[in-house]
């Protein structure tokens, strides 16, 4: 008799989700039953208390505020969350990144982990809350949400709310009203004393049909403000300021170097904003060293903000054509975009390549194609965030709109009422109008419509997170010989929808396939790992076979349906024997781990010996 235990060291969690377009799930439906479809995940919804989150704060908190907290979680939940120091600002700010799963189900990273970030653009703000959402939801509903608390034991969450706080630092703090403004950093003056920086309008005749139009405390003839990182401010409208390149006044670039073309992969010295070389600024090089060091990442995001209406997705590759990806790569955006569009309906997925003309064959060294192409993990970015509501259902936030919900839904509050002001240059003026800052006057996102788009963002993020493969030591079976010993064979299982190389990307890097990539001889620049089988014997001892096997990959449910579909007959299932030798007249136990660094760990345990 073969008595069976199971003992698993983090939970399978259940097909996490997906209602993909009409057309993919009209040609899933025809696929074996081990190429289903997802389902979406249901999540309990979260009504946060204010200490957790508040859908109508603006400004946004500040970075030391936002380090306290994650430290705070971390401390107050020592069973789910901790705080890591993984570097510090040019600033000196310190980066503070959480680190969420279940530590009673396993070390983190034994578990697929999956790396979210925002902020990387001064002016693009949304990510920051977005970010902080996902932290207070995943903490607050562990053990209350039958799904969150699945992925966080089976996951792991590595979450960094802010990647560039001395920018956000000076842009959220715009005014004099709001926490840690220095006039000094700013452009203009706040003359009036009412907390705001808005508009001084006057007419040089009395006569003229049209106000003149100036920030307050600025003059006509005001030099360009530089503020403590170097950048410059210019006007670029009535209500906002962009911040450029101090010397090379390049259009387009908001800093220099810019934090969004740091990136190795891709990187070109040829452009303005790339900066000395790959990883010169010490929090991009905080963020690629630390992602680098946990080999159980599979998944990289990245948020920014366009700052209209929709909401979007930015997918690699950005440089080239979809048709330069691995077509089971592309797969796996194919159905992520699918996902999205379920989860945010009409909002896209796009690539910068297939941008207009001037703009998508020139841009390189961006975060997502660095996790692609250097990683071998599959990265997106998210332009998410905008003002306003789309009251006609086009698609867009016009201008018409955006001042009717300013005025409808917001009470007017993000501008002053005009009031006569006496100027010491220009004489009788009057200073009122919509609060001018780099941001623009209103927030990116606030009240319904934070609440509506962090939770679509949070559901879209779990979903990715639930993609992970998942090696499983699926069933354990011995059979006595006649010369006494036992062959005993285990079937090792990816039930995960992504392979265990995660991408055919870096199987190239590391020159695992026919397509040799750089690291190939010496293993270098490996990204794949493979899944390794342990076993462990009491009572006995391995006759044959080794204790510790490389048994390669482990295809996932994605893969399968490809090479089902071209024709393939490899499955995500491989099998390993061993024969086994009594040492004693107890019994025999014979424990089966299973495991890979981005597909988790399982084990199985049998004890034979009552057949002897």
């Amino acid at each position: 008799m073969i008595t069976i235990t199971r003992e698993r060291q983090w939970a399978v969690a259940p097909g996490v989700a997906c209602a993909l377009a009409a057309l993919l799930l009209g040609v899933l439906a025809a696929l074996p039953s081990t190429a289903q479809a997802q389902v979406f995940e249901e999540f309990v919804d979260f009504h946060p208390t204010t200490e957790q989150f508040e859908f109508d704060r603006w400004p946004y908190p500040l970075q030391d505020e936002i380090n306290a907290r994650i430290r705070e979680l971390a401390r107050q939940h020592p069973q789910i969350a901790r705080a890591h120091h993984i570097g510090d600002s040019q600033q000196g700010q310190e980066l503070w990144m959480i680190e969420i799963t279940n530590f009673d189900t396993g070390p983190a990273e034994s578990k697929p982990g999956v790396w979210f970030e925002a902020g990387i653009h001064p002016d693009e703000l949304p990510g920051l809350p977005y970010m902080r959402y996902v932290i207070e939801r995943l903490i607050a509903m562990y053990g209350e949400d039958p799904a969150v608390t699945r992925l966080v034991d089976t996951r792991t969450f590595y979450i960094l709310p802010d990647v560039n706080p001395d920018a956000h630092r000076i842009v959220l703090s715009a005014h004099p009203a709001w926490p840690g403004h220095k006039p000094e950093e700013h452009p203009g003056k706040d003359l009036n004393g009412d907390g705001y920086i808005t508009q001084m309008r006057w007419k040089e005749q009395p006569d003229d049909e049209e106000y003149r139009l100036l920030t307050e405390g600025q003059l006509p003839d005001s030099p360009e403000h530089v503020d403590s990182m170097g950048a410059v401010w210019r006007q670029s409208t009535d209500t906002r300021w962009e911040m450029k390149d101090r010397e090379r006044h390049w259009t387009g670039r908001r800093e220099q170097p810019d934090y969004n073309r740091q990136w190795a992969e891709e990187w070109s010295a040829a452009d303005p904003a790339a900066g000395d070389y790959p990883f010169s600024l010490p929090e991009t090089y905080a963020v690629a060293k630390a992602l680098t060091d946990r080999r159980n990442i599979f998944f990289f995001y990245d948020v920014h903000s366009a700052n209209v209406g929709r909401e979007f997705m930015i997918r690699p590759l950005s440089n080239a054509p979809h048709q330069a990806m691995h077509h089971e790569d592309n797969d796996w955006y194919v159905r992520l975009a699918a996902a999205w569009a379920h989860i945010s309906p009409a909002d896209p997925t796009l690539s910068d390549y297939y941008t207009p003309a001037g703009t998508g064959g020139t841009i390189g060294g961006l975060p997502p194609d660095w996790a692609y192409l250097h990683q071998g993990i599959f990265g997106l970015g998210g332009e998410l965030g905008g003002t306003g509501r789309d009251y006609d259902g086009n698609g867009e936030v016009l201008p018409d709109e955006l001042e009717r919900w300013h005025q409808e839904e917001m009470g007017g509050r993000y501008a002053q009422p005009w009031e006569p002001f006496d100027h010491p240059v220009l004489g009788a003026v009057e200073i009122g109008g919509p609060h001018v800052s780099s941001q623009g006057q209103f927030p990116p996102a606030i009240g319904d419509l934070m609440e509506d788009r962090t939770d679509k963002s949070f559901k879209f993020l779990m979903y990715a997170a639930g993609l992970a493969p998942e090696v499983k030591v699926v069933d354990v079976v011995a059979a006595p010989e006649t010369d006494g010993t036992h062959r005993v064979v285990a079937t090792i299982r990816n039930e995960g929808w992504i392979s265990t190389y995660i991408t055919r990307k870096a199987l190239e890097i590391s020159g695992a396939t026919t397509q040799a990539g750089p690291g190939a001889a010496l293993k270098i620049r490996r990204r794949e790992f493979p899944v390794l089988v342990d076993i462990e014997i009491e009572g006995g001892e391995l006759v044959e076979g080794s204790s510790h096997q490389d048994i390669g990959h482990l295809l996932g449910k994605l893969a399968h349906i490809r090479q089902w579909a071209d024709g393939g007959e490899e499955v995500p299932s491989k099998t390993v024997e061993w024969r086994v030798r009594p040492t004693g007249d107890g019994p025999v136990t014979v424990r089966v781990r299973a495991s890979a660094h981005k597909a988790g760990a399982d084990q199985q345990t049998i004890t034979l010996g009552e057949e002897r």
